[in-house]
């Protein structure tokens, strides 16, 4: 139950993290392309990197821990 209290938060948290990222992703369109760096624009592509990775890493965790829960359901 507590694994399975674990994988309900990480879902959560992935669907949160997922939202803000479709809202930076649609920010960009907002910029005009310029010739030089914007400090704004690449602010905006960096939080957009470091969330994807967010995300990355916390499906990751729950992949393992649908799999954990997945062998003591079995072996129950």
């Amino acid at each position: 139950q507590k694994k399975q209290k674990q994988a309900d938060k990480l879902r959560k948290e992935i669907d949160r993290l997922s939202n803000e990222l479709i809202q930076m992703k649609e920010s960009l369109s907002y910029f005009k392309p310029s010739g030089s760096g914007s400090s704004l624009l690449d602010d905006v592509r960096e939080k957009i990197d470091k969330a994807e990775q967010k995300i990355n890493n916390k499906e990751e965790k729950l992949q393992e821990l649908e799999i954990e829960i997945d062998k003591i359901k079995r072996s129950s």
